[in-house]
Parts: structure tokens; sequence; C-alpha cells
């Protein structure tokens, strides 16, 4: 008998916790025939297109179809998030980076007048990048799709001030945004991309007409090279519902990158990024003096 009463009030406790749950998250759905259901929804089939509704008086099962267009589209939106946060229903692949470009620039300082330009900085640069490969097999075309990622590099400068080089770790955030994905879609696509630069100074002392140039300590042996080198990626594909629930895949590269590299979110202004106008085409050619730019030559001279 005892075991009995304690039966029942645990079920009145529970049936007390449970009813302030249910109203606390639920939403009205109506039927085309003018009724409502009060609840939240707990399934969808979807080959059956049944869905049952979790109310505080037990559960309500209907067929989608006989829902109107909002509370349709919910339930619909619904599955497809939760289809969409199973990684066996929707994958995604982040590759290896790659070079996707490789070219050279040298940077020349150009005296007055007849004085040779001389040469003061040789620089490599190589863009790297990734490719991410997603695949959609939830049974829905997936909308508001964001692919967000941070890309980590290093790139040496020198600290003028401090007289040293210095090394400093870049972040660009980045998003790519998709409208709409497709049910049974593969798609793979190149994410945006940074610039490395290994930069070798090439500053000399020059005599006659050109000056002269005082080399400092810093800026020789080892210190005249300026080097760059690619850290990781962390890319995060989103979907996010009507209610603001946000679904997250994660990758990085490498698996093991560091918890040092923090996240930084994407916003309207930290994404533009420079280098994504730069001319990516070798230019190592030796500029004229301001003599022969001007159109001098030297028969004008001996004139």
């Amino acid at each position: 008998m005892y075991c009995y009463k304690l039966y029942l009030y645990l079920m009145f406790v529970a049936l007390i916790c449970f009813i302030p749950a249910v109203t606390a998250n639920a939403r009205t759905f109506n039927l085309m025939n003018g009724d409502q259901i009060e609840g939240m929804v707990q399934d969808y089939d979807m080959r059956s297109d049944r869905v049952t509704f979790k109310t505080a008086s037990g559960r309500s099962t209907v067929k989608a179809d006989d829902l109107d267009n909002d509370s349709y589209r919910y339930v619909r939106e619904w599955d497809a998030l939760r289809k969409f946060s199973n990684p066996d229903n929707f994958r995604i692949t982040l590759y290896d980076p790659e070079k996707l470009n490789t070219w050279l620039k040298h940077i020349w300082l150009r005296n007055p007048g007849k004085a040779e330009p001389w040469k003061t900085h040789e620089i490599s640069l190589t863009r790297i990048g990734h490719d991410l490969k997603m695949i959609n097999e939830t049974g829905h075309d997936l909308e508001n799709i964001k692919i967000k990622y941070c890309l980590f590099y290093n790139q040496d400068r020198i600290d003028h001030f401090k007289e040293e080089r210095v090394t400093e770790t870049i972040v660009r955030p980045c998003i790519d945004e998709i409208t709409i994905f497709p049910n049974e879609f593969t798609d793979r696509r190149t994410l945006k991309s940074i610039v490395l630069r290994d930069v070798e100074i090439m500053y000399s002392r020059t005599s006659g007409g050109g000056g002269w140039v005082e080399v400092k300590e810093y800026l020789e042996g080892d210190g005249v090279f300026l080097r760059s080198d690619f850290i990781g990626v962390i890319v995060r594909v989103e979907m996010e519902d009507s209610d603001g629930n946000i679904i997250m895949h994660e990758k990085k590269y490498p698996k093991d990158l560091s918890e040092d590299y923090a996240w930084i979110e994407p916003t309207e202004n930290n994404t533009l990024w420079e280098d994504d106008n730069i001319s990516e085409v070798t230019d190592t050619y030796k500029p004229p003096t301001p003599f022969e730019e001007m159109g001098g030559t030297e028969e004008d001279e001996e004139e």
C-alpha cells in the first residue's frame, strides 16, 4: 500500500513538472479545418508524413499535410534542423591546404635623375586555400546554411621601433552563405584563401649619384628574411531555424590545432580582405630612371 501511494505521489510530481515544461515551450499549430494544437513537435516521420506533438494532456498525432502553411513549414524546418544535426545525414569533409598560385614581386627604389633604380625587396607570394565538401542526405532542401571559417597564419615583419624582427599571428574570418542546399546534393567548393609572403630585404650600400643607405645590424644576416607560415583553419557549417536555434558542424585543420588559436566570429567589418584583389602576376621588371621616364636619352646629354 505504501509503495502504491509513493508511486501515485511520484507520478503527480512528474505531471506537475511536465505541464510547465510543455507550456513554456509550447506554440500554436493550426490545422486546415480550423482546429488548433498547443504543444511542441516531438517527432516527424517523413515517409508517413505524420507529426507527433507533445501537449499538456499527452501526445497528439496528425498528418502534416493537414496543417496550414505556416505550421507545416515550421514542422519541416524543425525536422530539417534535426536531420542536419546528424552527421550521418549531413557530412562535411575539409581537405588539406593547397597552393592555389605562386608569383614573385620585386620592389625598387628610384632616386631622382639618372641614378639607376636599385632593388630593395624580393617577395615570394603563395596563395593558400582549402576545399570543403558537404553532402546533404537529410531528405530536405536546407535553407540558410552559413559556412564560417577562420584562417590562421604567421607573418614576420620588421619593427623599426624595437629594431628587430617580430612575428604576428594573423586571423582571417570568412563567411559564405547558401540560400538553398538541395537534398541529395554534394557541394565541393574552394573556400576563401590567404596570401603568404616570404620577403628578402635587399638593402645595400650604394655610392655615386644614388647616394647611400645605412645598413642596420637588425637588417643583416638572418634578419633580412621575413617568413610566413600557414598555421591552420577552423570551419563551422551552421543552420538556423526561425526560432533562432542553431546547429553547427565543426572541422579543424590540423585536427589537433591548438586551443590557443581562438575563433573570431565573422562580421561585415572583419571579412573584407585586401589580398582578395591583389595582382597575381609575377613582376620583376626593373623600372626606368626618372630621367628616362621623362624621355631623356644619352644623346640628349651629349648635346
